[in-house]
């Protein structure tokens, strides 16, 4: 049974709940077209955008491929970098950019003293998949090829995780194999079998129609893919991983998904541990300069970053 909005309000802290009302608010749209979504998405993260910290440099550049260029956005912290992270945004595969998720990344290389790459995908349904996956794995393979000797390390928010997973699964066929997997709120086995799709159906911030929507633009006209880099927690082999560290929203219809691939690594023998953070709801980074819990949640986020680089040097 899907949790009710009087629940939501006993589960999450005023601070939360303005924030959700604010952000409410600033994507309410006259229509349901995608122009206007991305509009909508527009107005949020520009209104909740938080600059970057002073010392970090930043350089926009591109990775050729014979498709196309794909966009990135180098981060160099101020001191000399602990590692470098291939950040891949969130967005359900149909939002987003560099400027989406701009300040997010700017602190997480001010904080966690890290190199960060983050990449502008092909979104659908112009591009549906696998080019967001292409785009990931070819960044991947850019990166990895630097002459620095950093531990590199792959991660994602929402979508993005979705694609550090599938590159992760995929890197263990490569020369390069990443350090560690960073999933934030992940989107992993687009199955809605869980038990949280039902539970948090209608959750603030991410209801489950949203999310049929946004894999229905990301499928695009084909069936629905059994792929490892669609969907990484449909693969029948978790060993080899890098170490996972997840961070799930408890009242987020993902919930469940970040659980199930810990558990599968686990099971398999690797190294995962999932965050289970209360009182938090799906895109909570957003909220880290207005709601103490994001706020700690983003800390614990930058000390696990920190912490897997420095088991790496």
């Amino acid at each position: 049974m899907p949790t009710t909005a009087d629940a939501y309000s006993q589960l999450l802290s005023p601070a939360m709940q303005a924030f959700v009302q604010q952000s409410e608010t600033l994507s309410q749209t006259q229509t349901d077209s995608l122009s206007a979504q991305r509009t909508a998405y527009q107005r949020v993260y520009e209104h909740f955008y938080a600059g970057r910290p002073a010392g970090v440099r930043v350089i926009n550049t591109q990775v050729p491929t014979p498709q196309h260029n794909i966009p990135i956005r180098h981060y160099w912290p101020a001191q000399a970098p602990l590692g470098q992270v291939l950040y891949l945004h969130g967005g359900g595969f149909v939002l987003g950019n560099l400027d989406s998720h701009d300040d997010i990344c700017a602190e997480l290389c001010a904080k966690a003293q890290m190199h960060i790459t983050a990449v502008d995908y092909r979104l659908a349904p112009e591009h549906p998949y696998p080019a967001a996956f292409e785009d990931a794995l070819a960044c991947y393979q850019h990166v990895s090829s630097s002459p620095h000797k950093w531990p590199l390390f792959l991660a994602g928010d929402s979508a993005g995780a979705n694609l550090a997973a599938a590159v992760a699964h995929t890197s263990r066929q490569l020369p390069q194999q990443a350090q560690g997997l960073l999933l934030i709120y992940p989107s992993l086995g687009c199955r809605y079998t869980q038990s949280s799709f039902s539970t948090h159906a209608n959750a603030p911030g991410l209801i489950i129609q949203m999310l049929k929507l946004f894999q229905k633009h990301y499928q695009g006209t084909q069936s629905l893919p059994t792929t490892t880099s669609f969907a990484p927690l449909q693969d029948k082999d978790f060993s080899h991983l890098p170490p996972v560290r997840a961070f799930a929203a408890q009242c987020d219809p993902l919930v469940d998904e970040a659980v199930d691939y810990c558990q599968a690594v686990q099971l398999a023998g690797g190294d995962a541990h999932c965050h289970l953070e209360k009182g938090l709801i799906h895109s909570y980074l957003r909220a880290r300069h207005h709601v103490p819990e994001a706020g700690a949640s983003f800390e614990r986020i930058v000390r696990v970053l920190r912490d897997l680089s420095r088991s790496r040097l």
